[in-house]
């Protein structure tokens, strides 16, 4: 499966579904190991004083240029990517992580979860994305569009908080913050950007305003709350402030390659942020021998930096470089460790290419086995983190049906359906499933019962709907 010309080269993309509405739009998510990983260090902290882990919170990426961030269907952050260029330094991104926080330790959004019960991640994400657009647009026909379908049947205010729950979460924010060591300050700064659009027309004002409703209270607040603070004037920790310069630059190259490669007067043109940033704009061009010669430049700086290693062979397979590809991905997922999860993925989906290219090769049989070996093992290896991930069940059913093994590629083909909300082929793939599986796969065979009883439940909950 290629790899498309969008943010998402290393990622999953979710594509709303859309009907012929006039305002449907689609939004994507982006998944990105640096970028998630970069959010979640930052977070670390807060998130441990409001009693979560590190990887307890869901990270998601919306790419939409609008300014926003909400919480919904549990333990998920969502983030758009307006507000992660909007932002000036990790302390106000700290500040937004620390709000959305105490929004879910305070259990504001218990009253959105029997909308998103008995539905997949994956519809989930349409479900939040449509009431988001319609909050977005003021039309509830372009979040119903958008949600098509998607489960839909929330209301359009779903994703807002009342005034006194966006000052429990701001009071629970400081709390998290101070106990945290983390000046409040980025928050503060952070609302003062958006205080004077509280006067504006709802028309004009940004979307975080009309889902997290600002006062002048709030303001009051948050300034005597820094003014009170022992960390007010305490410094960012380093890695921190090296680390957001990376992924704004990250998103700037993605997202506006022309902005980076034509940059005003101003814009640094030095240091590794903007070195990186021009190297992803390069290959969003399509000029990969330039991108491969600044990557290699920052990798011969930081031989160690996972995200160098990836980004290169990102280029590499997309220039049809697929051993030197795969060479540049396990030197990622060696550097990585536990937060190379999806570049696992992505490794993966480079070694089917590599076997595929050895289908009908004389004496290639055994080397392709051992690639796919490999993949599968990355693959299985992913899903302790990754098991709501619908492309890493495509890669394991596509391993599985190159090696001949019938019964797993339906069960992961069956997975992939679950995921999608596509009941009607899970249940085709679960059938083919049971008839292919050896019947020495008893974890398997159980895992299908498992997938049935999903089937049933989903079933039985859209009929209640």
């Amino acid at each position: 499966m290629p790899k498309v010309l969008a943010f998402v080269f290393m990622a999953v993309v979710w594509t709303m579904l859309q009907s012929s509405a006039a305002h449907a739009q689609s939004m994507r998510i982006i998944r990105d190991a640096e970028i998630e990983n970069t959010i979640k260090n930052i977070g670390r902290p807060i998130f441990e004083q409001a009693g979560f882990t590190r990887d307890g919170i869901r990270i998601v990426i919306v790419e939409n240029n609008s300014l926003n961030a909400f919480v919904a269907g549990g333990h998920n952050i969502f983030l758009h990517t307006g507000l992660l260029l909007r932002a000036e330094h990790p302390g106000e991104l700290a500040g937004v992580l620390a709000h959305e926080v105490s929004h879910i330790a305070s259990g504001h959004i218990v009253r959105s979860q029997s909308a998103m019960e008995g539905i997949s991640f994956q519809a989930m994400l349409a479900t939040v994305l449509g009431i988001a657009t319609a909050i977005g647009t003021g039309s509830s026909d372009a979040g119903a569009a958008v949600m098509a379908g998607g489960q839909a049947a929330a209301v359009t205010n779903l994703l807002k908080y009342s005034r006194t729950q966006e000052s429990a979460a701001d009071q629970g924010a400081v709390f998290y913050l101070n106990a945290a060591g983390v000046s409040p300050r980025g928050l503060l700064t952070f609302m003062e950007k958006l205080e004077h659009e509280e006067l504006l027309p709802a028309s004009q004002q940004s979307e975080y305003i009309r889902t997290h409703p600002l006062t002048a209270d709030r303001i009051s607040f948050l300034r005597h709350a820094v003014e009170r603070s022992r960390h007010r004037d305490k410094p960012l920790p380093e890695v921190w402030e090296r680390d957001f310069s990376r992924m704004r630059a990250k998103l700037l190259g993605y997202l506006f390659p022309e902005r980076v490669l034509n940059p005003s007067p101003d814009q640094p043109q030095d240091g590794i942020s903007a070195r990186y940033a021009k190297s992803i704009a390069l290959y969003r061009r399509g000029r990969m021998a330039e991108s491969l010669e600044i990557i290699d430049g920052l990798i011969a700086e930081e031989p160690e930096n996972p995200y160098f290693h990836e980004f290169k062979g990102q280029v590499l397979f997309e220039s049809g470089q697929g051993q030197q590809a795969a060479a540049s991905y396990k030197k990622a997922v060696d550097l990585a460790g536990r937060d190379g999860t999806l570049i696992k993925i992505d490794y993966a989906h480079v070694l089917l290419g590599l076997a595929r290219g050895l289908q009908g090769v004389r004496d290639g049989e055994a080397q392709q086995r051992e690639i796919l070996d490999e993949a599968i093992t990355l693959l299985q290896q992913a899903q302790e983190q990754e098991n709501h991930n619908p492309r890493l069940y495509h890669f394991l059913a596509t391993s599985y049906g190159m090696q001949g093994q019938e019964g797993y590629a339906r069960l992961n083909l069956a997975e992939e359906a679950l995921l999608r909300n596509d009941l009607d082929a899970a249940e085709r793939q679960i059938s083919y499933a049971e008839a292919n599986l050896p019947e020495t796969a008893g974890q398997a065979r159980l895992r299908l019962q498992d997938l049935k009883e999903l089937v049933e439940q989903r079933r039985a909950d859209r009929k209640r709907r």
